[in-house]
């Protein structure tokens, strides 16, 4: 993959379940269901996606162990557009360069599949409604991420990613900096879930140096440098969606579920859901 480090591809990478490779015209929006363990959790937060956003094309990606890809497709591709294997890495590596793996499925798989934006779904999210309805407006080539914000002096020092792990972030200011011209204060996001627009891949493919710095503060801030606009939406961090690994009580989510405009998209939840 060009001018990223994942490992180099043995032959059975290129190996999944796949219902729509051949080039179609590009749905609004698509969905890509990124997962690794808890199959029948898996499956049941799956089947949730796809009951409320029925005519909408779900992409596979799988990130765990290789060995245990064949079981999960067994398990979920009968749920899926496609189903992907990401290369095999260390769990630590691809949980903190989570961008550059879905760089690589891009790459080499979902540049040839149909959809203009990509709303990326981990497997401990649980989406109660219509994407669509969520983001009322949503335009082509627009992007959205949680907790969309310009960082400064005080959300440096309060954020684990800009002050525990100082100089990698100065190390990313410098970069961007010195190869980009971008003098401006990074934006941060969480990463919990997004949308992103194809064009914004195109971009990322090109960049020198992508293994510098972190996701939250990365992903969005290149995608200022190129120029993506952003579709700017409340997504109930702190209520509805945590990355503390907090889960969302069962009994918020259903109060959420029966106000006509509470929350529909909640993270993270670790269990089964009863939908009845």
């Amino acid at each position: 993959m060009s001018g990223t480090s994942l490992p180099h591809l043995p032959p059975w990478r290129l190996w999944g379940h796949n219902r729509h490779m051949a080039a179609t015209p590009a749905p609004e929006l698509a969905a890509l269901f990124w997962f690794y363990k808890q199959p029948d959790v898996c499956a049941n937060h799956l089947e949730m996606l796809r009951r409320y956003n029925e005519g909408v094309r779900v992409y596979g990606l799988f990130g765990g162990p290789p060995d245990e890809a064949a079981a999960f497709e067994a398990r979920l591709a009968p749920q899926l557009d496609d189903f992907y294997v990401a290369p095999p890495a260390d769990a630590q590596w691809k949980w903190l360069n989570g961008d550059l793996v879905l760089l690589d499925w891009y790459e080499r798989r979902g540049r040839l599949l149909a959809w203009d934006q990509v709303a990326v779904v981990q497997w401990d999210m649980l989406v109660l409604g219509a994407l669509r309805d969520q983001f009322p407006g949503l335009q082509p080539g627009q992007m959205s991420l949680p907790r969309l914000q310009r960082m400064n002096a005080a959300e440096e020092a309060g954020w684990y990613w800009t002050s525990g792990r100082r100089d990698d972030y100065l190390q990313f200011r410098q970069h961007v900096r010195e190869t980009r011209g971008h003098d401006r204060p990074p934006l941060g996001c969480g990463f919990m879930f997004a949308i992103i627009p194809r064009a914004f891949f195109e971009h990322y493919g090109a960049v020198t140096g992508k293994e510098i710095g972190f996701l939250e503060y990365k992903v969005p801030t290149y995608a200022e440098i190129f120029g993506i606009p952003f579709y700017e939406k409340d997504f109930g961090v702190g209520t509805a969606m945590n990355a503390l690994n907090q889960q969302i009580g069962g009994h918020f989510i259903r109060v959420e579920l029966a106000k006509a405009e509470g929350w529909r998209l909640f993270h993270p939840y670790y269990e089964l859901w009863d939908d009845r």
